[in-house]
């Protein structure tokens, strides 16, 4: 058994570290730097402009409503016997055709270049006249098939003078053509 006095020594290094340790929390603070307000400048002084609007003018009172025409007796009904002959066929009366708005030329040669656009059509339709269609693949068909469709929108847009779309078209065209021709 441990006597009185060497249980007070086996506690005395213990003690020793808790007065230190609580000494040093009472004495050490954390070491922060002081506030400090920024300096900020004013706000800008508002600047306000007097604004004066036009008296709206007064709207013109609404015209009266159109006086309703006089009631028509309705047309009577031809009997079912004055029908035409069927082997007569109705021809509908066609309207005049609003016409088409005019072309924005983009070019100053724009002969030059509808030649050169027939010139690419021409190729390609002799690359495609070159390629045996029966023999084709699926997806050599759909080329074929692309690039004849090509050709036709080149003629239309040419038709209306849209040389750039009209060549565009038909470089694609030729390139499809050229393509299957190859392959």
């Amino acid at each position: 058994m441990l006597d009185v006095s060497s249980r007070a020594v086996a506690w005395c290094p213990v003690a020793l570290v808790l007065s230190l340790a609580v000494s040093g929390c009472a004495s050490m603070h954390a070491k922060t730097p002081p506030t400090t307000t920024m300096l900020m400048p004013p706000p800008p002084v508002r600047v306000t402009i007097p604004v004066t609007l036009p008296e709206p003018e007064p709207l013109p009172p609404p015209e009266p409503p159109p006086a309703e025409p006089p009631a028509t007796p309705p047309r009577p009904r031809e009997p079912a016997t004055a029908r035409p002959p069927a082997s007569a066929p109705a021809t509908p009366e066609r309207e005049a055709a609003p016409t088409p708005a005019p072309v924005l030329q983009t070019t100053t040669d724009s002969n030059a270049l509808a030649e050169k656009t027939q010139a690419l059509i021409g190729q390609a339709q002799r690359d495609l006249d070159h390629v045996q269609y029966p023999s084709l693949n699926p997806q050599a068909r759909a080329q074929y098939e692309s690039a004849q469709g090509f050709i036709r929108s080149a003629k239309n847009a040419l038709a209306i003078k849209n040389y750039m779309l009209a060549e565009s078209l038909a470089e694609k065209a030729a390139a499809v053509a050229s393509e299957l021709v190859k392959g």
